[in-house]
């Protein structure tokens, strides 16, 4: 039952809290799991570019750069709205998640 989750499984709880800090200009970004338990994705409602993979800072653009090379980080999927990152299964998903919002919001806005 619910009471038997496992520490592991927490860290899969999508970090959605980060959906209430709307500030004027800057994209309002929803992160959920994926069916890959290594992946996360981050929707933010303005177009991302793409579709394109990112596996290498070099070449990426920017905003795609920073978040590979978080601690952890494989790759970058961009197309549509959303970005969804791939993660080593040990990854902290939190810390990535702050880093992965940060970068967004820096390279989208509402514009």
């Amino acid at each position: 039952g619910a009471a038997d989750v496992g520490a592991d499984d927490h860290r899969r709880e999508p970090v959605l809290w980060w959906r209430a800090h709307r500030r004027p200009g800057i994209v309002s970004i929803r992160v959920d799991r994926t069916p890959n338990p290594s992946a996360m994705k981050y929707t933010m409602g303005v177009p991302v570019g793409g579709p394109a993979t990112y596996t290498d800072a070099t070449g990426a653009p920017s905003w795609a750069a920073e978040i590979l090379v978080l601690d952890g980080v494989q790759s970058v999927f961009a197309t549509a709205d959303f970005v969804t990152v791939t993660a080593h299964a040990d990854a902290d998903w939190d810390a990535i998640t702050q880093e992965v919002i940060t970068a967004l919001e820096g390279a989208f806005d509402r514009s």
